[in-house]
């Protein structure tokens, strides 16, 4: 199906909102699909190379992040690690050659999750943390912001350094911004499809998927298979987190500013197995996105 929506961009030029070969409506935001499409526009031939590429270049734009932020707040060994470690974990070699829109899904919530670190210990403004929550819901929807917002919990665990930035120039911009780039894709989309988009995206893919119990009413059964998930394709580095997330919960960093951000990565790994586990909606690629900061906590 992704390919089919490529080509339709390409071929037919229906940029807003895409279909499959049968007629269907597309059923996640385009941003994959606008990259890879533009990509075959710029080189001029349609083939897998350009339907890859945004997904493989997403996989390494997650590495080069976890080394960059490995580096600054743990060493040159921790960063070099944890991207070594994500880029060896079997869902990330998936990914690379899968056109889906998790692997950028994955990266786009990365870099606004670090956004808002960055805002949090007033490094940046969180203009950037809603630039990126734009690019994350044009990728696959609002929740990559619940996800990257989740290390913000670190800040009300019982934490005396410095509080949560009232940047409200940075909000208000980014706000602006978010609703610019995603409202105004949604409502020329909508102007466009009708009550098919809503229906599609909304009702079908959010709603009926974060929503629906299981037909046989063994919701229980199914609780646990995220973590049967992360633990099989995060295997064998997934101990090494689960070692320094016991590490960070008993015996923190005194670094402050290390302190914060083993903090920041336990509440984004956290919250995150906590949404994908309470939703009755299961897939292994779901938990893509959480494979940043289990790296980065491995690699510590």
């Amino acid at each position: 199906a992704p390919a089919s929506y490529v080509l339709d961009a390409v071929v037919n030029g229906h940029w807003l909102i895409q279909h499959d070969d049968a007629g269907n409506i597309c059923s996640k935001p385009p941003f994959y699909i606008w990259l890879a499409a533009v990509g075959m526009k710029l080189g001029g031939c349609i083939n897998t190379f350009w339907l890859y590429l945004p997904n493989a270049l997403a996989m390494a734009g997650v590495a080069l992040l976890l080394f960059a932020w490995g580096k600054r707040f743990f060493g040159v060994r921790a960063g070099m690690f944890a991207a070594l470690m994500f880029l060896l974990c079997h869902l990330t070699v998936k990914h690379v050659a899968l056109a889906r829109t998790d692997a950028l899904f994955a990266c786009t919530v990365a870099l606004a999750a670090f956004a808002a670190f960055r805002a949090w210990r007033q490094e940046g403004s969180w203009f950037w943390f809603w630039l990126a929550c734009a690019a994350t819901t044009l990728t696959k929807g609002p929740l990559g912001i619940l996800l990257a917002a989740g290390g913000l919990l670190a800040a009300v665990w019982g934490f005396k350094g410095k509080a949560l930035k009232r940047d409200a120039r940075g909000h208000v911009l980014g706000l602006i911004c978010f609703a610019i780039i995603c409202g105004g894709w949604w409502c020329a989309a909508y102007h466009s499809e009708g009550a098919a988009l809503s229906d599609k995206m909304l009702k079908q893919e959010l709603v009926t998927h974060a929503m629906t119990p299981k037909a046989d009413g063994k919701y229980w059964r199914d609780l646990f298979k995220p973590t049967g998930y992360f633990f099989g394709r995060f295997a064998p580095w997934f101990l090494l987190t689960l070692v320094q997330v016991w590490r960070v919960i008993r015996k923190p960093s005194t670094e402050l500013e290390q302190r914060a951000l083993e903090r920041f990565l336990v509440c984004w790994l956290g919250l995150g197995w906590l949404v994908f586990s309470l939703s009755p909606h299961h897939r292994p690629d779901h938990i893509v996105p959480l494979l940043a900061p289990a790296a980065l906590l491995a690699g510590m």
